[in-house]
């Protein structure tokens, strides 16, 4: 796993207990088909596997963890036990994403404001970072993952920006839409379980990123509908 990335997830494992709620940003530099989902899921996976053998946790972490609206993350979110793990991924309506951030950004803002006492990690996916109100993508977020294609469109390459940076990359990188505006942050790969499964912990298929037939056949339904 990225030594970088394993670090910073595992200070949000041992701290969440104490009484804290972290929201994850997964962004596509504005792309879309760049491999989102898929850290999103790993992200996921991985925190919650560090829950069970941190602290005895036995959540589950699987396909019903991930939702793609906002009523789905607030319904979700109430019936889930805490240090629970939930991916918002809106990937299924990357094509509409502005119709998108217009019809749930309120209610999803609503729900971040007294969200903090359920004890989450929410892992929010969007293509674009500067699509996002003010008070999630500076206030609540703790940090963002911001993936993009290498050269040839190669995937699995990344940056992260913590609390100070991402908020350096909205006031100045939104004025341009330019995600390279903020220096000093840390490249990652997407390696996430690399790791594990050194220890022969994850099978290797795990990497996959869950089902994704079955993830797939989901966000087909949730278009249609």
């Amino acid at each position: 796993m990225d030594g970088f990335m394993k670090e910073n997830l595992d200070i949000l494992v041992k701290q969440i207990v104490k009484d804290f709620d972290f929201v994850i940003l997964i962004s596509g530099s504005g792309t879309v088909r760049v491999g989102k989902s898929v850290i999103g899921q790993q992200v996921g996976y991985y925190l919650n596997y560090m829950m069970g053998q941190k602290h005895k946790i036995d959540n589950t972490f699987d396909l019903s963890n991930i939702v793609f609206r906002g009523e789905e993350l607030i319904a979700k979110a109430k019936n889930l036990p805490k240090y629970s793990v939930i991916v918002f991924d809106e990937a299924g309506a990357d094509l509409l994403g502005r119709k998108f951030m217009v019809s749930t950004t309120q209610a999803v803002l609503d729900f971040f404001r007294e969200c903090g006492q359920l004890n989450l990690f929410l892992v929010v996916i969007l293509p674009d970072y500067f699509d996002l109100p003010k008070g999630i993508a500076i206030t609540r977020s703790v940090c963002l993952l911001d993936v993009y294609f290498t050269q040839g469109f190669e995937r699995g390459t990344g940056k992260f920006f913590g609390r100070e940076k991402k908020k350096n990359l909205y006031i100045w990188g939104k004025k341009l839409m330019n995600y390279q505006c903020v220096n000093q942050t840390l490249d990652f790969h997407l390696l996430i379980f690399i790791h594990l499964m050194k220890q022969n912990i994850v099978n290797l298929n795990i990497v996959h990123s869950l089902d994704v037939k079955n993830k797939i056949m989901k966000q087909c339904f949730h278009v249609e509908q």
